[in-house]
């Protein structure tokens, strides 16, 4: 589940940048300084659920997919669409931008594709782009 689900650190880094708790699909759970997966969504999750001391936002990939903008528009109205394409075809790796041959905004490229939609996700809010909600 590593590559589908992100890191309690993870986690919180999104949410300390704006991505809401309330779409994470899972949760993970603190009990005595142990910490597992659950599949109850975050926002029905409570401590008092699993008799734990914590409970933090499990997001999947399908859920920083989802709030991705398919188009963005930049700061001289140019709209440009969502691509996400495998990047080559000796080395397994994912690229992502929004844009065209031509223009290529906030590429990003990596092996993961969970870190390729966080790192997506990250480059839109540091840019003053939103977040499809």
């Amino acid at each position: 589940m590593k590559n589908q689900v992100t890191s309690i650190e993870q986690s919180k880094r999104l949410i300390e940048m704006g991505v809401p708790a309330g779409i994470a699909s899972m949760s993970w759970v603190k009990f005595d300084d142990v910490c597992f997966l659950s599949t109850l969504p975050y926002y029905k999750a409570t401590p008092e659920s699993y008799e734990g001391e914590e409970v933090i936002a499990a997001f999947m990939v399908y859920d920083l997919l989802s709030v991705l903008p398919k188009t963005i528009t930049n700061s001289k109205g140019g709209v440009h669409k969502l691509h996400i394409e495998v990047c080559s075809s000796t080395n397994h790796c994912w690229c992502l931008f929004w844009g065209d041959e031509e223009i290529q905004i906030g590429w990003c490229e990596r092996i993961s594709f969970l870190h390729l939609i966080e790192d997506a996700t990250e480059w839109l809010l540091s840019n003053g782009y939103k977040l499809n909600l």
